[in-house]
Formats: C-alpha cells, sequence, structure tokens
C-alpha cells in the first residue's frame, strides 16, 4: 500500500489533506461558528456596556424633567410661557420623557444589532461581492420605519390642541376644587363628551398616520424578502454550476435567515430610537426658546425709591387679542405712597400691575424704576424686591410654615421670621386656628392633610406678600375678593398703614379692586376703563370733580345699601 495517499485514519484533522475539499458543508459551518464566536465575544462586551449604561440612565433620568422644570422658570415673562411654539414643544416632551430612560436602553440594545448586522454582511461579501446587495436592500425597511415615524411625530405635532384639551378635561374632573360645581350643574357627561371628542380626533390623525406608516413597512419588508430569495437563488445556481460550494450555500441561507432576524429586532427598535431624536430636538428647541427670551438686564435695582415707578406710553396686548389690555398709559407712583388702581372688571388692572412687576413685557412705551429703564435691570435682582398676593393665588399644599416661608424662600425654615409675616398681614390668628400650629399639613397631599376654607388659603396668601419686610413694591390684587367689603378694607387698612412704616425704603404699595369703598384711604387712586387711565387723585379731589370715579362710587355705595 502507497504511504503517499491522504490521512483519513481517526486521528486526522478535520483539515488534513487535500480530501478537505468533500466536506464543504463542515468548512463552510466552520467558518460560520468561528465568526459567531467572535460575534458573541463583542455581543457580551457590549451588554455589559448596556447594563452598565442602563443603570447609570436609571439614576440620571430625573434630571430629564428637572430640566424641563429650569427651563419653564428661567422665562421672564408670562407671555414667553403661554407662547404656542414653547407649549407645544413641552407638551411633546412631556408625553415622550416617560418612554426617554426604556428609548436610552434600546439605543444601547441596537448598536449591538448593528455589530451583529455588520459581521453578517461580512460572512455574505464573503461567499460573492454581488451579495452586498441583499443588506442594501434591507436598508428599505429601516428609511421605511423611518419615514414612518416622522409622520407620527408630525401628526403628534398636529393633534396637539385636541391632546391638551382632552387632558384638561380630564384633568379637570380629577380636580376637588371643582367636583361641587360639576356635580350641582350635572356637567359631567357634558365634560365627558367633549374630553372623548376631542380624544377620538387626536386618535383618528394618529391612527390615519401609523397605518399608512405600516403600509410602507411592510412593502420595505417585502422588498428585502424578495431580495433574499434571488440572493439564495444566485448562490444555488452557482453552486449547480461549481462556482460555489454546498457549505457557502448553507452560509447564505443561514446568514440570510440571521440578517432577516436582526432586522427584524432593528424595525422593533427603530420607533424608540427616532423618539430619542425627536425628544431631543424638542428639547434643544425649548432650551434655544429659553435662551432667545432671557432677561438680558445686569444693572441692579436700587437700595430704596426715591422717585418712584413711572410708566411711559405703555402697551400690552395679549397674543391673540383684538385691542391692548393697556393701552397708552403715562404715570407715576410715587415712592412710598398707596396707589389704589379701580375699575370695572376687563378694565386692565391686573395686567398694569403685571407690568409693574414685570410679568409682562411691554408692547409699546417703557417702564423706569427711579429713572432706570426696567429692562435693563437684573430681572431677579428686582423681583427679590417685589412682594405680591394675588386673586388667583396658589394653594400650596405643604406644611403651614413652608406655605408661608415661600414668600422669602431664604427664611422658610426660620419659624420667628414666618411669625413676623403673619404679624405684618394682620394674620397671626391663623397660628390658633391650624391643629399643630406652623407644623400643620396643609391639604390632601398629606395623608393626615388639613383642608383650609377659602378665608384661611387668604390667610396664608397674606402671610406669604407679608414675608419680604421692606419690599420696594407691595402687589395686593384683588387677593380679598371671597371676603365681606368691611374685611377687605380692614385687609386694605392695615396694610396702608405698614406701608408707611416702610417709608425708608419708599416702598409702593399697589392695590387692585373693584370694590371703591375699600381704597378711599390710598394716597393715589388710578381709575381705568378699557386699558386706559380715565381719572387720578385722591379720594376727596375725585369726589369733588364728580366724575366716572363718583358716579361708580355712588353706584356701588347704593348697591351694598339695598
Amino acid at each position: 500500500m502507497s504511504d503517499t495517499g491522504p490521512d483519513v485514519g481517526p486521528d486526522a484533522g478535520p483539515d488534513a489533506g487535500p480530501d478537505a475539499e468533500d466536506f464543504p458543508a463542515r468548512a463552510g459551518l466552520r467558518h460560520l461558528l468561528a465568526m459567531a464566536a467572535r460575534t458573541d465575544r463583542y455581543s457580551l462586551v457590549v451588554g455589559v456596556l448596556a447594563a452598565a449604561v442602563s443603570a447609570v440612565l436609571g439614576a440620571i433620568f430625573p434630571w430629564f424633567y428637572s430640566h424641563l422644570v429650569d427651563l419653564t422658570t428661567r422665562l421672564r415673562t408670562v407671555e414667553d410661557v403661554e407662547d404656542e411654539r414653547f407649549q407645544d414643544r413641552l407638551t411633546l416632551l412631556r408625553t415622550n420623557r416617560e418612554h426617554f430612560q426604556e428609548s436610552m436602553s434600546t439605543l444601547l440594545y441596537a448598536l449591538l444589532l448593528c455589530l451583529q448586522l455588520l459581521v453578517t454582511i461580512v460572512l455574505l461579501v464573503s461567499v460573492a461581492p454581488l451579495l452586498l446587495l441583499l443588506p442594501l436592500v434591507a436598508v428599505a425597511p429601516i428609511l421605511a420605519s423611518r419615514w414612518s415615524e416622522g409622520r407620527t411625530q408630525r401628526a403628534l405635532r398636529e393633534c396637539l390642541p385636541d391632546t391638551r384639551a382632552a387632558d384638561g378635561l380630564a384633568l379637570l374632573a380629577f380636580e376637588p376644587r371643582v367636583a361641587g360645581e360639576l356635580r350641582v350643574l350635572g356637567l359631567g357627561e357634558a365634560v365627558l363628551e367633549r374630553q372623548q371628542v376631542a380624544w377620538r380626533r387626536a386618535v383618528a390623525v394618529q391612527w390615519r398616520a401609523e397605518l399608512v406608516g405600516t403600509i410602507a413597512t411592510t412593502i420595505a419588508l417585502m422588498l428585502f424578502t424578495a431580495g433574499f430569495a434571488g440572493a439564495l437563488l444566485y448562490v444555488t445556481n452557482r453552486s449547480l454550476t461549481g462556482e460555489a460550494t454546498l457549505g457557502e450555500v448553507i452560509l447564505v441561507l443561514t446568514a440570510g435567515q440571521q440578517l432577516h432576524s436582526q432586522l427584524g429586532s432593528l424595525l422593533a427598535n427603530t420607533g424608540a430610537l427616532f423618539r430619542i431624536i425627536e425628544t431631543m430636538r424638542h428639547l434643544l428647541g425649548l432650551r434655544r426658546y429659553t435662551e432667545d427670551h432671557e432677561p438680558g438686564g445686569t444693572q441692579q435695582p436700587p437700595g430704596r425709591l426715591t422717585r418712584g415707578i413711572e410708566l411711559h406710553d405703555v402697551s400690552f396686548r395679549h397674543r391673540g387679542a383684538d385691542r391692548d389690555a393697556v393701552d397708552g398709559v403715562s404715570l407715576l407712583l410715587p415712592a412710598g405712597t398707596v396707589v389704589a388702581v379701580v375699575g370695572d372688571n376687563g378694565a386692565g388692572k391686573s395686567t398694569l400691575v403685571a407690568l409693574l412687576s414685570g410679568l409682562h413685557r411691554p408692547t409699546a412705551g417703557h417702564v423706569e424704576i427711579d429713572g432706570h429703564d426696567a429692562d435693563e435691570l437684573d430681572t431677579d435682582a428686582w423681583r427679590r424686591n417685589v412682594t405680591a398676593a394675588f386673586q388667583e393665588f396658589v394653594q400650596y399644599e405643604l406644611y403651614a410654615r413652608e406655605a408661608v416661608g415661600l414668600g422669602a424662600v431664604e427664611q422658610i425654615d426660620d419659624a420667628h421670621a414666618v411669625r413676623a409675616a403673619l404679624r405684618r398681614a394682620d394674620v397671626a390668628s391663623l397660628e390658633d386656628e391650624l391643629p399643630q400650629g406652623l407644623d400643620t399639613p396643609l391639604g390632601n397631599a398629606f395623608l393626615d392633610g388639613v383642608d383650609l376654607s377659602g378665608g384661611q388659603w387668604q390667610k396664608v396668601a397674606l402671610a406669604r406678600s407679608a414675608m419680604r419686610s421692606a419690599p420696594l413694591l407691595r402687589i395686593l390684587d384683588e387677593p380679598t375678593y371671597a371676603l365681606d367689603v368691611e374685611s377687605e378694607r380692614h385687609v386694605f387698612d392695615w396694610f396702608s398703614r405698614l406701608s408707611q412704616q416702610d417709608s425708608g425704603t419708599g416702598t409702593i404699595t399697589v392695590i387692585v379692586s373693584h370694590r371703591f369703598s375699600t381704597v378711599r384711604t390710598a394716597d393715589l387712586v388710578v381709575v381705568m376703563a378699557e386699558g386706559r387711565i380715565v381719572e387720578t387723585g385722591d379720594h376727596a379731589s375725585l369726589m369733588a370733580a364728580d366724575g366716572p370715579y363718583a358716579d361708580m362710587y355712588r353706584t356701588q355705595a347704593r348697591g351694598y345699601r339695598t
């Protein structure tokens, strides 16, 4: 027997001798298994990284929502917050934030899939360069999915008004403060019907977008399936003509199936990936909006007022309104005075004081504070010298000490400062009315919280406005609207006397009321009608002038007597 024959004994290796060519399928499978082993090592590394990053994301996720709060509170004026562009982006971000962490984890998984796809493509090209067309065809479903997600995001933007309306009506049904009116007036069914109509419109828009996107993605997947079948036929034909081995046919079949599976997984996660892109795009847009609307003033306000606050031909129009809420107002509020702003509902009183405090930016004209243009002042520094109690005050569900102390947040834990504010607001009796004094939890946010009466909540709001002992501007914008006339007069008289004690800083106290009898002690009464000032003077001079103020005063007096 010749010793030159092939070694086919039991100790021969799988690649020993030329007869290895008789096992093409085994060779192809070894190649595939070797590549798969390397892929598994890469997968393990990426998997560990994914787990680590996911843990980090879980720790930093609260930053996302906090960042939205930060961007919103940095806006200077109310109209900046109310801007439709800002609200649209904010709504979309709040909608997507719930999926943000999940989407970031999906991104890491998608990176692993891309690595596996790369290995699969290398396997296919190693058989025949022409098979590179198969991965190119596989791009079609990815592009279709991206196009579909784009339509979905546009649909979300399109139906934002209906989405906000539906959410607002739902929250209205949940709000305890309106529960009585909803039930007494029998509005439950009406609210439900309107909520459902708005929600159905929003869902219909989104459903149409998603249906079209699903059809496009299905067509793209069919295109890939046809390409896969063509690739398999191509390699099989080469095998029949002797240009390819059976192992290469098996490799293409296996790699093609793997490519299909990987592509399916990638498509299942592309929605989350594109949500990341959209979320970050909206977040950057929101940041640009905030930066564009941040105040530019850097000048510090005066330590005390000597001249006062002066408005020069100031006008302001709310977005979407057909007329100015304040129209061409020129007025000097002298330092150290109590100024009462009166007029019928809709006269522009609240808008005027919002302009004084910087909550609105004049549409025309400008405001000066002791001769300094208000736009040139550091907004935060100015507002630290302003205190206010508004008609629509906030019922902060905190401990009583905190709900009052928010008026000067740096003193929120100072019980002595809080009690001093209660005395300044002449509501010191509130502490005795609460079961645990200043440590009483307020509202339904606490299991043992105390639900205050309307009058008690007003006392909390008045005390909060008195936390700053010597502001430059104090605003009382009908904070006592629910009180009777005598109680309201007592509050305003008290704050008038308090303002006279603050003469060292030149504090200006602005009292807004539609009740003329409560502001008789004011140093200056400003009468407004349809956004304009129609009269100014003290009570005596305005009554002597027998103009609009005198007419309205006598009309109200007759109404209260009857």
